[in-house]
């Protein structure tokens, strides 16, 4: 039974979106503990997004790169189209 009749998103490549070539130490290990596939509500998918895309940026930070503009929230929530 779904509560409320929230929506539910399945994303069976949702770790593959935040793969990055280079890479701090630290986003490694969280990256390795993304699952492969996402089941959740909206507003779960929003907040995992956020901050994965914070982890992301701290990432390019740490390894002296420049955060491309496709990898901000606002850019990678469109990839689900339902974000307004």
């Amino acid at each position: 039974m779904i509560p409320n009749n929230e929506i539910y998103i399945i994303d069976f490549n949702f770790k593959e979106s935040f793969a990055i070539a280079r890479h701090s130490d630290r986003y490694k290990e969280l990256y390795e503990k993304i699952p492969s596939v996402f089941i959740g509500s909206i507003q779960d998918l929003k907040k995992c997004v956020f901050m994965l895309c914070d982890r992301m940026k701290t990432s390019f930070i740490n390894t002296g790169i420049d955060l491309p503009p496709w990898r901000c929230y606002k850019s990678m929530i469109t990839k689900w189209r339902f974000v307004d």
